[in-house]
């Protein structure tokens, strides 16, 4: 009978000990979830805010007109004051 009532009390413990391992595992899933989705809102927040971004550098940034190869007469003329200004130097 002793023997039985332990037996009896042994399985009670042990059943105890799954059901409360149970609820814990479930609440900390339901935790872990809660927190994936407010990682995953957080994500798409970001992501919105980097195209917005992304956009707006994209419009902001246009190209200048081509660089222009300086003309012959250009040349010629800066040519002219740099002779200039080396010849004032020597007097």
């Amino acid at each position: 009978m002793v023997n039985s009532k332990l037996k009896h009390g042994l399985a009670a413990l042990a059943i105890t000990g799954l059901v409360i391992t149970f609820l814990l595992v479930r609440e900390e899933q339901t935790r872990l979830a809660n927190e994936n989705a407010a990682l995953r809102l957080e994500l798409a927040h970001a992501w919105a805010e980097y195209e917005a971004l992304s956009n707006l550098v994209l419009q902001t940034k246009s190209p200048g007109p081509p660089a222009a190869s300086p003309s012959p007469e250009l040349l010629r003329l800066s040519g002219e004051v740099k002779a200039e200004k080396r010849g004032e130097g020597r007097e």
